[in-house]
């Protein structure tokens, strides 16, 4: 099978919306933190499980495993 080819600008640019839209904090109700990317910054500013497997999918072929696990 071939690769796919990706610009590096593209891949750059992906990394960019992705790592921007990140939420991190904390639930003051469980006293848990939490992590995950927005869909949108505006319209779509929440969470969604189809959303959280593409982007795991997303961030390990951009190498960001850390965030990929959180």
């Amino acid at each position: 099978m071939d690769r796919i080819f990706v610009s590096d600008t593209l891949r750059d640019d992906v990394r960019a919306l992705l790592l921007g839209n990140v939420e991190e904090g904390e639930c003051a109700a469980l006293k848990t933190p939490y992590c995950f990317i927005k869909p949108s910054a505006m319209k779509y500013p929440f969470q969604f499980f189809w959303d959280t497997c593409f982007h795991v999918f997303m961030l390990c072929s951009l190498g960001e495993y850390d965030l990929a696990k959180r």
